[in-house]
């Protein structure tokens, strides 16, 4: 019966029958018969036992409880024909079987409704996971969504990128054509300047090199790979030292040094090889011939050291920085004497401070003057007459920085002869210190000298050097004890001469100086320190072009003759006192062509034996002008010798010169 009372649910194993308990009470009473017969006759065929009336039976006390009257009247009669059949009735034999079956039926039920119960809660489990799932999908499907429109816009920058390397390569192309350009303008430039250049790695194997290096080292291309050090060239020790200290000191910086092959000359620079600013890879070796220049240098040289000539040098603001013994000699001041003090205010008479101050003004500003004739105030307040050329004196950049002045002393003519040996040891020292750097130290080795081109050279300012030691604070570890030992010789009075060793800058800079050390005395000649003139080997160059033209500029005529007589040498002042140009004399015979018959011969013998290393001093002889005329010349002939020191000419310069005179005229030449 359900909640309102009005129904009613009868079971029989699996079948059910619903009554309307509320219809008419007649229908009760039909249906309480119905029930007794198909009991009577389920029992009677052994169909159906009474313990499958129980739940009929509870189901009937639920009528007695809430039916009508009837209705309970009714039941209880059911149920006690019920019980009473059920008591009196046998067993059928089946029964106990069918019982078992529907226990084992009921069990199998309940297994069933178990796995039901299972799979509904699986299922509910499916059901939240494919909702799970459907949640997990749809969040998927927007980061898809997501993703493919970051392919788009991907694929939309790689075509970006891919126009910008297209134009990125176009224009790399177009700079490689012009680096090829470059590199063979390069190789074109190389091979017209006649520079031999090697390349070396950081293991100093060959990389490679130019055709002109093979003029020098006979290279080819199986050598690319072998090690420098395994060829036995003159230069081959001096470079691969040279490369080993570049690579080193990991440096931009460049070195520099002379070297001789086969009979020549070469200046040899070492420089890095980089990649970048500070990727040192190997290094780059050039060769340049210097052969014509040394022995050019070489002849100004012995030129120099037998002329007969004061020389001094001022700097830029006009401080004496050159004073050879000829100088002091004719002034009577010494060199310690005038070293820094100003030429014009204390050395010249008062009345041609303007004159001179003039002149030197001049050369300064590159004029250079010849022949200007002034006095020099000596020691004990007498005059010197000098007839001075004043030149430009110039660094490797070609830079006036100070004034040289070659002078004559016209008040002394007659001593001439006597002082020329005097002469060439001072100008010997000159070229020594000209345009270098010069120091000085005392007995303890603390710098007390430091010059204008030391400090030009080195960066440090001479009040940054004074009082400080020299060999242990400006000196290569390496090179401290040489140096000492040089120093140390020439304060014992040992004169030290092309002594290398270097020095560095202030910014770290390596110079190769070529020292003479010499000893320092007082007025008493006792030593109380030594001298020290170097030359910086990078400006030899510049050097030579200064002696080119103290020749040109010198104030007598200069001439040069080769092993078969001819011209090759001739300055201004031959040009000047001859009339002949350099074009016109230049590889004829100075001989048969410029002398008077009657010297020819003795000329000759002069010139010969000049030839034959036999020099000769003081020869007089006459030289044709272009007019006809004849200049008498007091003539010096020195050997000229080349790099292995063999005589190749001859260099001849006058002691004297002046024309012949007799009455008003001058002779005119046969």
């Amino acid at each position: 019966m359900d909640a309102a009372g009005s129904d009613v649910v009868i079971q029989a194993g699996q079948v059910s029958t619903k009554v309307d308990i509320n219809q008419h009470n007649i229908q009760l009473g039909t249906i309480a018969a119905s029930l007794v017969g198909a009991c009577l006759l389920l029992f009677k065929g052994g169909m159906l036992h009474l313990s499958t009336l129980s739940e009929p039976c509870a189901q009937a006390g639920s009528l007695l409880v809430h039916g009508s009257q009837w209705e309970t009247v009714l039941f209880s009669v059911f149920v006690g024909m019920a019980m009473a059949i059920h008591y009196m009735l046998p067993k059928p034999p089946a029964f106990e079987s069918l019982q078992n079956e529907v226990q084992s039926l009921r069990a199998q039920n309940a297994a069933h409704m178990t796995t039901i119960d299972e799979l509904t809660a699986s299922l509910d489990v499916s059901q939240a996971e494919q909702q799970d799932s459907a949640g997990e999908n749809e969040e998927m499907k927007l980061k898809l969504d997501e993703a493919e429109g970051e392919m788009v816009n991907l694929e939309e920058e790689l075509a970006l990128s891919d126009n910008e390397l297209c134009v990125v390569n176009a224009k790399y192309a177009e700079r490689i054509s012009e680096l090829q350009e470059v590199k063979g303008d390069i190789e074109n430039l190389l091979g017209a300047t006649k520079i031999g250049v090697l390349y070396l790695d950081q293991d100093l194997r060959i990389r490679k090199f130019t055709e002109a290096m093979t003029d020098i080292a006979p290279w080819t291309q199986a050598d690319i790979g072998r090690s420098a050090e395994q060829f036995s060239y003159e230069f081959t020790q001096p470079m691969v030292a040279a490369c080993k200290q570049v690579l080193m000191q990991q440096q931009q910086d460049e070195w520099r040094q002379e070297v001789s092959h086969d009979g020549k000359n070469f200046m040899m620079r070492v420089l890095p090889h980089t990649q970048t600013s500070t990727n040192i890879t190997g290094v780059v070796v050039t060769f340049l011939d210097v052969t014509e220049k040394v022995l050019q240098k070489r002849d100004y040289l012995r030129l120099i050291e037998h002329a007969n000539a004061p020389i001094f040098g001022i700097d830029n603001k006009g401080l004496i920085n050159e004073w050879n013994r000829k100088s002091a000699e004719l002034t009577l001041y010494s060199k310690e004497d005038v070293m820094g003090r100003n030429l014009v205010e204390e050395f010249i008479i008062p009345e041609f401070k303007n004159a001179v101050r003039l002149v030197l003004e001049r050369a300064l500003r590159g004029e250079e003057t010849d022949n200007f004739e002034f006095p020099l105030a000596t020691k004990t307040g007498t005059r010197v007459e000098v007839l001075l050329n004043a030149s430009s004196r110039r660094n490797a950049d070609e830079e006036i920085i100070g004034v040289v002045g070659i002078g004559q002393d016209i008040s002394g003519r007659k001593e001439t002869e006597t002082q020329m040996m005097r002469v060439a040891e001072e100008l010997n020292l000159l070229i020594d210190t000209a345009n270098a750097p010069i120091f000085g130290i005392g007995i303890n080795g603390e710098v007390n000298e430091w010059n204008k081109k030391a400090a030009e050279l080195t960066e440090y300012t001479k009040e940054e050097t004074l009082g400080r030691n020299l060999v242990r604070e400006f000196i290569t570890p390496e090179y401290r004890k040489a140096v000492a030992t040089v120093l140390d010789s020439a304060l014992q009075g040992k004169v030290t001469a092309n002594f290398e060793f270097p020095l560095f800058t202030k910014h770290g800079r390596r110079l190769e100086l070529l020292l003479n050390a010499n000893p320092r005395r007082d007025a008493a000649g006792e030593i109380i320190g030594v001298v020290g003139v170097g030359q910086d080997i990078t400006d030899r160059i510049a050097q030579e072009q200064e002696y080119v033209r103290l020749i040109d500029t010198a104030n007598a005529p200069i001439f040069g003759i080769d092993s078969n007589g001819l011209v090759n040498v001739w300055n201004n002042m031959a040009v000047t006192i001859t009339g002949f140009s350099k074009i016109e004399v230049m590889g004829r015979n100075l001989v048969e062509e410029f002398i008077t018959p009657d010297y020819r011969k003795s000329v000759k013998e002069v010139l010969d034996g000049a030839l034959s290393g036999k020099e000769s001093a003081n020869f007089e002889f006459p030289l044709i002008t272009k007019g006809k005329k004849r200049v008498e010349v007091l003539l010096n002939a020195t050997s000229r010798r080349d790099g292995k020191d063999a005589i190749i000419g001859v260099v001849g310069w006058p002691g004297h010169y002046g024309e012949e005179c007799t009455g008003a005229g001058v002779h005119a030449a046969d």
